[in-house]
């Protein structure tokens, strides 16, 4: 079993920025040694799960991230994104959908969209 647990390890602080970014990165790199070692399935999954948490911080978007459940975050209190797959929901909608590959792409065309849309509409 994985040393890293999302659910205990963000409740007392469930936001991230992109302070975190360099003990994130080591905890990836540790994820990867133990993975070298033959820890398979928990560290892999950590390993999905801390990449995907790394490339949504190195964006140069404002975002603002929390963490929402066990592999989950919540991006601008709205879009809850999957960490290990490439699943995402509205928050207080159930159903999920599939983004592309480079989470980019879905941040550029979904999140932002999104945001400047709703900034148009109270500027009007």
């Amino acid at each position: 079993m994985s040393k890293y647990k999302y659910s205990t390890k963000y409740l007392d602080n469930p936001k991230i920025t992109k302070d975190d970014l360099s003990r994130l990165k080591k905890e990836l790199a540790e994820a990867i040694l133990e993975l070298e070692k033959g820890e398979e399935d928990a560290y892999a999954r950590e390993a999905q799960r801390l990449t995907k948490l790394i490339d949504l911080l190195e964006l140069e978007h404002d975002l603002t991230i929390q963490m929402y459940s066990t592999g989950e975050i919540i991006i601008n209190n709205r879009y809850i994104i999957s960490l290990r797959n490439r699943r995402w929901r509205v928050k207080g909608f159930a159903v999920w959908y599939w983004h592309k590959k480079d989470i980019k792409e879905f941040i550029e065309e979904t999140v932002l969209k999104y945001k400047l849309e709703k900034n148009k509409e109270v500027q009007a």
